[in-house]
């Protein structure tokens, strides 16, 4: 006696390219690549968009760039690194808004701004980074940064803003 076994037919023509011979393991690919992604430009590699100019000339307007938000992780943020950074409540078009600055000041140092130059310590920095400086005179001001806080600011003098971060509103380096 022969035993009829069911079976569904085999996917044919361009289902079977499209979707595989398998389409539940295909299904199920699929679905971890979407929560991979996800996953790794949510948190690991963020995608920015440069909007403005206070980083220029090293960050151009309108080009985008990748966050690293594993960077410091396991490490400090060092003085001269570029980092993505949070102020909370900060949107823009109902959007994050981060903003991109080069550290400058580390926890425990002492910063003071005078015009263009910045003295961490009492040592003027060198900066070979800030190539458009502000004719005008900056605000002058001197802070001590406590444990976890990092003084940032942007490499266009002119246009640029300053700030003291702590390291969890710092989200990570830029990558390039």
């Amino acid at each position: 006696m022969e035993e009829a076994i069911l079976s569904k037919p085999p996917v044919s023509g361009w289902a079977r390219v499209v979707i595989g011979a398998h389409p539940r393991r295909t299904l199920v690919r699929l679905l971890f690549m979407v929560i991979a992604a996800n996953l790794i430009f949510r948190y690991c590699l963020i995608p920015i968009e440069i909007k403005g100019a206070s980083m220029e000339p090293t960050y151009i307007e309108g080009k985008w760039n990748l966050i690293n938000g594993l960077a410091y992780r396991f490490d400090n943020p060092k003085r001269g690194d570029v980092v993505a950074t949070r102020r909370r409540g900060q949107r823009v078009d109902g959007k994050e808004f981060l903003f991109l600055k080069r550290i400058v000041g580390l926890p425990g140092e002492a910063v003071r701004v005078r015009g263009n130059s910045i003295y961490i310590d009492g040592k003027q920095i060198e900066e070979p980074y800030v190539k458009l400086k502000s004719s005008r005179a900056r605000n002058r001001f001197s802070l001590v940064l406590e444990e976890n806080q990092y003084f940032v600011i942007g490499d266009n003098r002119r246009v640029t803003g300053d700030g003291v971060f702590h390291i969890r509103q710092i989200i990570g380096k830029v990558l390039f």
